[in-house]
């Protein structure tokens, strides 16, 4: 039976349907539909077999997907339109356009269904490859495909034809252009004779524009639109319409087509003001299509003048939420932008915003409380109610902070809310109910987060800095810590440099980092001290740098604080130089400035060992052993108290070790007082056997060995005289040598003097600490 059934449905089918493809006949429910309903004579059955053989029809492989539409479109008899079906394979298949050309170039024999599709699938498709072209234009002088081919080629050029040859002579010139050129032309050429009537006629007198707007063509009255559109208003002095005002309102009324209305629409504020332009975009927010509702939305809000159109604005948006339905009318777009244009027009009339505050109120309420369809209408209402609404709206909003079935509500919610708090003096309360609380600033969401910490920096207050320092090491997002740093510069709070130096800066966020720490600092240098010293125990030395460099202190600071902070700029611009790798050159102008403020400071403070003790560091950092000695030497001879003077002096006997100046360690060692501390004394015990010896205190020990110069930065060539480390085979000396003799030969008491870094001109230094000089450096200047 269900052979006979088979071979019945086969026999029935019409000549030139295509075959079901393979997927869809294994059903024997499409099968049927196919082979009997579709192609039998009841329009319904037809339609409803029509919809099913689509809705199964992405089952088949897309090859045979795409034979079968075209096969169906060639017929001339599918009763729904096979469009939407071939725009979906279209998307789906990317070789949608060979198979089309393939389909054109095929020899059709007597049926010609499957290449009237492909012209069908060629047009609709708009496929403007110039092969695929010249194979739509190959069909143009058969009749069975002559209709199909014309349209096709209209369809992809915007030109028709009457036959090849008319194609070769068009395509001669036009086929490498492009198919905007084609439309353009083609475009040009339909109004050729109109378009320049239309233009000229519509820039002079209302009455050409009236007839283009009520022209049959669409595309003339979308003309007529434009060409309204480029001139400028004709209001009359008491605000009624001119000419062009009356033929707008009249074509208001006539024009039928949905696509063309909102543009007629968008040019009714440009010749209607007042209650004239509201009448029609009234009309058109309650009896318009989606787009005509959302066009005349956007257009209310720029109608003048503000006065009069806000009272309106509030009875359109009363009629967009209803409360007794608990409904809303229009689409989402039309709501929002009613709500923009409230916002906008309450800016330029708030006397009238005023006058209608009862209104006001009710359609806020209702559009915070009850308009859920859009994020992008919540987003509105809050803005409205935040800007327009009086401070009861904190408390009805406060709770769309904590409501966690939307995030983007939440972010708005909490923007909404800091808003109303900065009109109505609520700042406290929100930073108690709001954003201090831990599940709005340490949200595990990062969007929401970065919604607080905005509102913390629009509020500004100390409150928000410190709150903003508090979080500041438990974010884990680096770009929210760059936020969290801008709030902590907005005020000056308590223990604020202490929290700052709590956090280490990462490279991102060090320079919004440095700006929050200078404004904690502020004037107060004991802060700035306080700051270095912490960021130099880091290890972070450039931050200290610019710390003191841009540090402003108060117009009124006494003399001793300028003191310390040169001091300190000073300490810090040599600990600089010493972090660098590689270190600077030494005629580096960093270089410079921290030796020569490092002499200012022995000069100025001989007592200290700091300074002496700096400066031979940057020596010692450029292996320049006779310069460190020559600092160190003439410290000690200063007179410095205990215990810096015996840490000195065995520094300085260990540079003149290293250094292999033997006399000058012994000169110095002659001169030297008793020091008090036992460890120091039994050390210069062994310094004074090595300058007595010329060898090891402990016999099997290496001598004092002084830390070598920071990789990257040899001494200078040729070598520092008397400095840097002894070359790897100067513990082995020549047993005829004198041991108080260079291996040059040259006694070491006759070495010329070394040069240091500093600009001195490395002579002694003297019992100030200054060095005098030509400003050149050790050895050979390099």
């Amino acid at each position: 039976m269900f052979l006979v059934l088979l071979l019945l449905n086969v026999i029935a089918q019409k000549p030139g349907w295509p075959q079901l493809p393979a997927a869809l006949a294994a059903d024997a429910k499409v099968e049927a539909a196919y082979r009997v309903d579709l192609q039998g004579n009841d329009p319904a059955l037809r339609q409803k077999a029509a919809q099913l053989v689509l809705d199964h029809l992405n089952q088949a492989p897309q090859g045979e997907r795409a034979g079968f539409l075209l096969g169906l479109a060639g017929t001339g008899d599918f009763p729904l339109d096979l469009v939407p079906a071939l725009g979906d394979l279209s998307k789906a298949w990317a070789e949608l356009p060979t198979f089309v050309e393939e389909v054109l170039r095929e020899n059709p024999g007597e049926e010609f269904e499957r290449v009237r599709g492909g012209l069908w699938a060629a047009g609709e498709l708009q496929l403007s490859e110039p092969s695929l072209v010249e194979g739509v234009a190959a069909w143009l002088n058969r009749r069975e495909t002559a209709g199909a081919a014309r349209q096709a080629l209209l369809d992809i050029t915007g030109h028709e034809f009457s036959g090849l040859e008319a194609f070769h002579d068009w395509w001669a010139d036009a086929r490498d252009r492009g198919r905007l050129h084609w439309v353009r032309e083609a475009l040009e050429l339909a109004r050729e004779r109109e378009r320049e009537l239309w233009v000229n006629r519509l820039a002079m007198e209302s009455e050409a524009a009236l007839a283009a707007v009520q022209h049959d063509r669409r595309e003339i009255r979308a003309l007529g639109y434009e060409a309204l559109r480029k001139l400028g208003p004709d209001l009359a002095e008491d605000g009624s319409p001119g000419p062009i005002g009356q033929l707008l309102r009249e074509s208001y009324h006539l024009e039928w087509a949905p696509e063309l209305r909102p543009a007629l629409v968008s040019l009714v504020p440009k010749f209607l003001q007042g209650e004239d332009a509201l009448a029609l975009l009234g009309l058109s927010l309650q009896q318009g299509l989606a787009t005509e509702r959302e066009e005349a939305a956007k257009q209310i809000q720029v109608v003048g003048p503000a006065a009069v159109t806000l009272p309106r604005m509030l009875q359109f948006l009363e009629d967009a939420y209803d409360p007794v339905a608990n409904g809303h009318a229009g689409t989402p777009k039309m709501r929002e932008a009613l709500l923009t244009g409230l916002i906008s027009l309450a800016a330029l009339a708030p006397e009238a915003a005023l006058q209608n505050q009862e209104a006001l109120h009710n359609v806020l309420t209702y559009a915070v409380r009850k308009d859920k369809e859009s994020p992008a209408v919540k987003r509105r209402a809050y803005e409205a109610a935040a800007q327009l609404g009086d401070e009861t709206f904190y408390q009805l909003i406060l709770p769309d902070v904590g409501n966690e079935d939307s995030i983007e509500n939440r972010e708005n919610a909490l923007a909404a809310v800091t808003t109303i708090a900065l009109r109505h003096d609520l700042v406290d309360k929100l930073m108690d109910q709001c954003l201090s609380r831990p599940e709005v600033l340490a949200h595990a969401e990062a969007s929401l987060r970065r919604a607080a910490i905005l509102q913390l920096d629009r509020v500004g207050t100390p409150a928000a800095t410190s709150l903003a320092l508090d979080r500041l090491g438990a974010e884990t997002e680096e770009s929210l810590v760059v936020e969290l740093l801008r709030v902590a510069k907005r005020a000056k709070v308590e223990n604020g440099v202490a929290r700052l130096l709590s956090y280490a800066p990462t490279v991102a966020t060090t320079s919004r980092y440095r700006e929050a720490l200078m404004v904690q600092v502020g004037s107060e240098f004991p802060l700035l001290e306080s700051a270095i010293h912490s960021l130099l125990d880091s290890e972070q030395v450039d931050l200290a740098r610019r710390l003191a460099i841009d540090f402003v202190p108060a117009s009124d600071a006494a003399e001793a604080t300028m003191t310390k902070l040169g001091r300190k700029r000073t300490e810090v611009l040599a600990e600089w130089v010493l972090a660098q790798d590689p270190l600077p050159k030494v005629e580096d102008e960093n270089v410079r400035g921290a030796l020569q403020g490092l002499d200012s400071l022995i000069a100025a403070e001989p007592a200290s060992a700091t300074w002496p003790l700096l400066r031979s560091r940057v020596h010692q950092a450029y292996g320049q052993t006779t310069e460190m000695f020559q600092v160190l030497s003439a410290a000690v001879r200063s007179g410095l108290a205990d215990p810096a003077y015996g840490e000195l002096a065995i520094q300085a006997l260990e540079a003149a070790v290293t250094a292999k100046l033997l006399d000058e360690g012994r000169a110095l060692l002659a001169e030297l007082r008793e020091v008090p501390d036992p460890a120091q004394r039994e050390r210069l015990q062994q310094l004074r056997e090595v300058l007595g010896k010329g060898q090891p205190a402990v016999e099997g020990s290496p001598p004092p060995v002084i830390d070598p110069p920071v990789e990257g930065t040899p001494p200078p060539e040729g070598g520092v005289e008397g400095g840097g480390l002894p070359a790897a085979d100067a513990e082995e000396e020549d047993p005829d040598q004198d041991p108080d003799q260079d291996p040059g030969g040259d006694p070491a008491k006759d070495d010329p003097p070394t040069k240091d870094p500093g600009g001195g001109d490395g002579g002694q230094t003297g019992g100030d600490g200054s060095t005098g000089g030509d400003g050149s450096t050790g050895g050979d200047g390099d």
